[in-house]
């Protein structure tokens, strides 16, 4: 329901597709090799240093020139991102998010919903 409402299709790749993962557990495999097991933790002596380092790895690999897609990934990111859709508004979105469940009025005007019941106007009875 909630795809429907803001216009997407929820995609999920078969059980041990290992192609369709291929490219961001490549990135993580890279980010471990060149970056990760090459630095000097004992240099490091807090959580924002280790971040400053960590962003500073990634403007570096962001824009440098990568065989696989012919640019760097920051100009391809440039090159595409006008096809990607902003929600019309906050409040919007939020709604969309919101949790919705379906479920009939019974008799008593009550509807079950995680073994709880609550009361409902009389008028939806035997409504779905």
């Amino acid at each position: 329901m909630i795809c429907g409402a803001v216009g997407t299709v929820l995609l999920h790749t078969r059980v041990r597709d290992g192609a369709s993962k291929a490219k961001v557990e490549r990135h993580f495999r890279t980010l471990k090799e060149r970056w990760l097991y090459t630095l000097d933790t004992e240099r490091i002596s807090s959580l924002a240093e280790f971040n400053s380092l960590l962003k500073d790895y990634m403007r570096s690999y962001n824009t440098t020139f990568h065989t696989g897609i012919d640019s760097t990934p920051f100009t391809r990111y440039q090159d595409t991102k006008s096809h990607v859709r902003c929600p019309a508004s906050k409040d919007w979105l939020n709604e969309c998010f919101l949790n919705r469940i379906t479920r009939k009025v019974n008799k008593d005007s009550t509807v079950s919903i995680n073994k709880n019941s609550f009361d409902v106007p009389m008028q939806f009875i035997s409504i779905k």
